[in-house]
């Protein structure tokens, strides 16, 4: 595997199960459907492999028929399952969803308690380690548990350490901790990160600043290579060090948005991997999130290569990639 590109990342597994139609709170008896593959880490590494990039998960699921529904997804798009742990004595992750006409969304998540907090350092598999390797982190990840916390940062520090890169999409959890736990459990992490990914927000909220420029300003001290602010239908926009530069969203008719801000960071690191441009990384990125938000289910608008570079074709926008 040394000197191919591979993508792994560590997290959280689960399914979705949602309401099939828009303002019927999780309180009233209704309907759902499902299960949808999901889990944020999930999410983003099914879409590198269906790219065609070499990708594997570390996680656990449990010893139930939603574990197998998500570990049989991703291993038939091309996602190396081999440190998926499958836990005798706990479930599967869940997560119940519920949308509004407004576009917002309720989640009630069983997480922290089931299977996808029982991931161990031994998951970790050193052939993996190697200077093509990306490491993609997600805040919710990180979130999870202690022992979760300390896997990531130890992976973090082995991939750097063999010259690979790490990308961390924050994912930030405010209902979870505090603007000064952020920080703290941030801080570990981000003297590793060479791109970060955050929303509206997210990069503000976990560095205690006032402004994306004042946050931006100060992750590039510890080193961070880039900041790719993710802005939904008004695109996205860059800093590095040197210049700004926005990108403008894809116009489409959105019927889940929840992936989208994942399946962008699998287009990011696909561009970073094939070293575009970064006009072109951030229009490839767009178009992977746009994407993500036209299929009912998290995973459901994850597409091939040639898919994605024929839907910015049918756009009227001219990719330049190799």
């Amino acid at each position: 595997m040394t000197g191919r590109p591979f993508v792994f990342t560590i997290g959280e597994m689960l399914v979705e199960i949602m309401r099939p139609e828009v303002d019927v709170p999780l309180r009233r008896t209704g309907a759902f459907v499902g299960p949808y593959p999901s889990g944020a880490p999930a999410i983003f590494i099914d879409a590198i492999a269906k790219l065609g990039i070499g990708a594997g998960i570390v996680g656990c699921v449990g010893d139930d028929d939603f574990g197998l529904c998500v570990r049989e997804r991703l291993s038939s798009d091309g996602v190396d399952v081999s440190q998926v742990r499958v836990c005798k004595d706990k479930t599967t992750a869940v997560a119940f969803v519920n949308y509004f006409a407004s576009g917002d969304r309720e989640f009630l998540f069983h997480v922290a308690d089931a299977a996808a907090g029982q991931i161990r350092a031994d998951q970790l598999k050193r052939e993996w380690l190697h200077a093509e390797t990306v490491l993609h982190l997600n805040g919710s990840s990180i979130a999870i548990n202690e022992a979760v916390r300390q896997i990531c940062y130890e992976a973090a520090r082995l991939v750097k350490e063999c010259g690979g890169t790490i990308t961390l999409d924050p994912n930030v959890r405010p209902e979870l901790f505090t603007r000064g736990e952020m920080e703290r459990l941030y801080g570990p992490l981000l003297s590793y990160c060479d791109y970060v990914i955050p929303s509206r927000g997210e990069a503000e909220w976990m560095t205690s600043s006032e402004t994306l420029d004042d946050a931006a300003a100060q992750l590039f001290e510890l080193g961070v290579k880039a900041v790719v602010c993710k802005r939904g239908a008004d695109g996205c926009v860059l800093y590095t060090p040197d210049f700004r530069l926005e990108s403008s969203a894809f116009d489409v008719q959105v019927v889940d948005p929840t992936g989208a801000g994942d399946c962008f960071s699998a287009g990011l690191v696909y561009g970073l991997l094939r070293k575009w441009e970064w006009p072109t990384i951030l229009t490839f990125a767009n178009a992977m999130g746009a994407l993500a938000t036209c299929k009912q289910g998290p995973m459901e608008g994850t597409l091939s290569l040639s898919e994605v570079v024929e839907f910015i074709k049918k756009h009227g926008v001219e990719l330049a990639h190799g």
